[in-house]
């Protein structure tokens, strides 16, 4: 009995049974810089530039699969930022204000974003969580200012003093 067992294509182990003999053969490759007929100088190689290996990745196969960055950029760009900033009205031994200022640094903000602001709702080192509702605080983001922020711009109609939190989301 003659069994064939390939390993490579270089290599195969022929192993011939028989009652007496017990033959293993092991094929080897020949002396370096044979069999390929090729050139030994990479500057005269040919087909380089050749796509052979389908399996492999290259610009287009990974474009066609993976998301681009310019399309990783659009999509970022549609989730909302979002930040938190505290308007201060004044003290108590200073009076009360109706209005209170405070400047957001903002480099995602465009000329053409879209700001909303609105009362946090949580208490605050002033004042207890519900006192902003009941006060009737408005808040809105003005002055825009792309690349660098814009301004939040607090309204308390019937005055007020200390600090509130105003939440702010925007595109």
């Amino acid at each position: 009995m003659t069994e064939v067992v390939t390993i490579n294509e270089v290599i195969q182990l022929v192993k011939v049974t028989d009652k007496k003999v017990n033959v293993v053969t092991v094929g080897t490759q020949g002396p370096p810089g044979t069999g390929g007929g090729g050139s030994s100088d990479h500057g005269t190689l040919t087909g380089l530039s050749d796509d052979d290996h389908s399996q492999y990745h290259n610009d287009v196969r990974g474009d066609a699969r993976y998301y681009t960055k310019s399309q990783m950029d659009n999509a970022l760009s549609l989730i909302p930022k979002t930040a938190q900033v505290t308007v201060d009205f004044g003290n108590t031994s200073g009076g009360e204000a109706d209005m209170a200022t405070v400047n957001v640094d903002a480099e995602w903000v465009t000329n053409n974003s879209v700001i909303l602001c609105n009362i946090a709702g949580v208490a605050t080192l002033d004042h207890d969580a519900e006192d902003a509702a009941l006060e009737g605080i408005t808040a809105v983001a003005t002055n825009l200012n792309e690349g660098i922020g814009f301004d939040v711009i607090a309204r308390a109609p019937l005055g007020s003093w200390g600090r509130f939190n105003i939440n702010i989301i925007g595109t």
